[in-house]
């Protein structure tokens, strides 16, 4: 009687744990969603606050820029700030926003553009990727071929589709 009880009790305990994985996998989250050709190539979680930053090399002048982007609601960005590594003649001079120099960085910070997606060709010299503070990174030519279009976005999505790109 005490084996049957004991049973009871496991399979008991397996359902509460099936069903509360079931809703965890189920459960929707923010992710930044990369997709190409029509097809979802990869997907991030977008934690807590939800910035997410673009990071290449200048094509010209082989500095350092970085786009920073916030959420807005579930399924836009605002562009926020960039930074460059580099001033000059031919460089980002934008009328917009504050121009500031922070050490060796150059910041045009007060941008706030509203953007419901993010369309980027990719570049076999320009090193960009895709970083979630905190979180993740990834190189955009690990995910597709130079000369590619990827379009990023905001969306939800359930938990599990993270694990199936």
């Amino acid at each position: 009687d005490s084996m049957r009880a004991s049973v009871k009790l496991a399979l008991f305990g397996l359902l509460i744990l099936a069903a509360a994985a079931t809703v965890y996998a189920l459960w929707p989250v923010q992710v930044v969603q990369l997709e190409s050709d029509g097809q979802v190539v990869h997907r991030i979680l977008l934690p807590g606050g939800g910035e997410i930053h673009l990071d290449y090399q200048h094509s010209v002048v082989r500095a350092p820029v970085k786009e920073v982007f916030h959420l807005a609601g579930s399924d836009s960005f605002v562009l926020v700030r960039t930074e460059h590594g580099a001033f000059g003649a031919g460089l980002p001079t934008e009328h917009f926003g504050e121009f500031r120099q922070d050490g060796d960085r150059y910041v045009i910070g007060g941008i706030n553009r509203l953007l419901p997606e993010i369309p980027l060709r990719v570049s076999a010299g320009s090193e960009q990727k895709l970083t979630v503070p905190d979180s993740s990174e990834v190189a955009l030519l690990d995910l597709v071929e130079a000369g590619s279009l990827v379009i990023i976005t905001a969306r939800k999505a359930m938990r599990w589709r993270l694990f199936f790109r």
